[in-house]
This record gives structure tokens, sequence and C-alpha cells, in this order.
């Protein structure tokens, strides 16, 4: 019985790891084009604040484009964390049903970062991850 119980207990912990590992390596993701829109449940009926994040065109470096989605018109604040979770920008933006806005993170050192929307009741996190290649070619003459 108490083998049976242990190993039950093991399953619940392997299952919880499991679930909290894989939203983990989902929010570690690079965001390459349109990422779809993140949403919180706020555990009411209101519509919930939504963000779609899409990355510019190579032109534009490392722009991203922010939509934001706020059907209950509330003060969003807008935030941008480092790996450390210490806030490197911080933005109210205006209660509108639907704002647009775009941030260059070229002058950023390669690592993690986060882009926060906080109102009253929900918030939402997206990471961004920013990463240094150096391709090499050659070419026969």
């Amino acid at each position: 019985m108490k083998s049976v119980m242990n190993t039950k207990a093991a399953l619940l912990v392997a299952a919880a790891l499991f679930v909290g590992g894989a939203a983990s390596a989902q929010e570690l993701l690079a965001y390459n084009g349109k990422t779809p829109a993140a949403t919180v449940a706020t555990g009411n009926d209101a519509p919930a604040l939504k963000m779609d994040i899409a990355q510019g065109t190579k032109a534009e470096g490392l722009t991203f484009h922010i939509n934001v989605e706020n059907p209950n018109l509330e003060r969003v604040k807008l935030y941008l964390l480092d790996k450390t979770g210490s806030v490197l920008h911080e933005e109210l933006l205006p209660a509108k049903a639907h704002f647009e806005t775009r941030y260059n993170l070229d002058q950023l050192e390669d690592g993690s970062y986060k882009i926060v929307l906080s109102t009253r009741d929900q918030e939402i996190k997206r990471a961004i991850n920013i990463a240094t290649s150096v391709s090499r070619s050659g070419k026969v003459n």
C-alpha cells in the first residue's frame, strides 16, 4: 500500500515538473515573425487583455511591434525586464481599446528579456531572446 502511494506521489510530482517545464520552454522561444496572442483569464466575465508581438523586418533591425487589445479600457502598464527581473523601461499606455507601439531593442545585449503588460487585475508576460549570430561563407572564383 505504501509503495502504491509513493508511486502516485512521484507521478504527481513528475507531472507538475513536466507541465512547469513546458511553460518555461515555451516562454524562452525567440520570436521570429508574429506570435500568437497572449491572454490572461481574469476570473470573471470581463474580456481579457490581449497582446500580439511581431518582430519587424530585417531592415528595421531588432524592432518589435506590440499590439494591445484592452476591451475594458483599463490603465495598462508596459514593462521591459531583463533576465534578473530589473525594469529597463516602464510606460503607462493610453486607456484605449486598441493600442499599437514598437520598440527598437538594437542597443540591448544578447540575453533573455520579458515584455510585461499589467492592469489592476491582469498580467501578461512574453519572453524575447536576443542573440547575435555570425555567418561565414566561402566562394570559389
